[in-house]
């Protein structure tokens, strides 16, 4: 088994009178599983329009955009023709999804209300993580060998280019200073903070999801949710008190979303 390391950033610290109680039933019980469909290959980033409980799956490996609606529990369409998505975001104050496509560097604009196209951004190569920054109206995109492109999303234009040392694959908050360090699963991709339970989700493509809390030590992994080999990347969404896991066709199981809820 391989371990893996996580950098937990100083926004989700809490403070250490919170510590953690002794976990005594799993904390993420699986609710549902949302078949995708004919989807091959790798499925990446996730993201989430909450407020009409669309929920957005980047399907690298078939070049299409899975967009699948929560409460029906099914797929309501799916958009081909991109090249290899990797990054993807919705981004409320426009009524936008923002598409980072891996193969062709390109980010491709959708409108939120009906998906329909309104624009098209050259980046270069590797088009990737895709972050919105709310409180400056801006998106981040991660791509090339070192860089963040910074997107207007309302005149859909890159205003700057900020040069980095190394292809980003997730961005610091704050000052990105470490206040801990925790041994997770393999393969680790995604990490996502419930703050109401003071808890951490982290999805590994070992095959399962680590769940952490903090103690006086540091943090700690109070339970390992088994998944699916390969299943690498998930989102929580706090406003629907749910964990997203994306699920590859294999074998023995069939791609798909699977959906946790927290145990209270």
């Amino acid at each position: 088994m391989f371990v893996s390391a996580i950098l937990l950033a100083a926004s989700v610290m809490w403070p250490a009178t919170l510590l953690a109680q002794t976990t005594t039933s799993a904390p993420l019980m699986l609710d549902a599983k949302i078949p995708l469909g004919q989807v091959s290959g790798r499925i990446d980033h996730l993201a989430i329009d909450a407020k009409r409980q669309r929920l957005f799956v980047a399907e690298l490996g078939n070049n299409s955009l899975g967009v699948v609606d929560l409460a029906a529990g099914k797929v309501l369409r799916r958009i081909t023709g991109l090249s290899e998505p990797q990054g993807i975001a919705y981004v409320p104050f426009t009524d936008s999804i923002l598409v980072a496509n891996a193969g062709d560097g390109s980010v491709r604009v959708l409108r939120g209300e009906d998906l329909t196209p309104i624009s098209r951004l050259e980046l270069g190569d590797d088009a990737d993580n895709v972050r919105v920054d709310a409180a400056h109206k801006r998106v981040l995109v991660g791509y090339g060998k070192g860089a963040l492109a910074v997107i207007d999303p309302g005149s859909l234009s890159k205003t700057a280019d900020i040069r980095l040392k190394a292809h980003p694959e997730a961005l610091a908050s704050q000052d990105g200073h470490v206040v801990a360090k925790a041994e997770t699963c393999g393969d680790a991709d995604d990490v996502f903070v419930d703050p109401k339970r003071r808890r951490v989700y982290v999805s590994c493509g070992e095959g399962v999801v680590d769940v952490l809390e903090p103690g006086e030590a540091g943090y700690r992994r109070v339970a390992r949710v088994p998944t699916v080999s390969g299943a690498r990347t998930s989102l929580f969404v706090p406003e629907l008190d749910r964990l997203f896991v994306a699920v590859r066709a294999a074998s023995h199981e069939p791609a798909a979303i699977w959906v946790f809820r927290p145990a209270s």
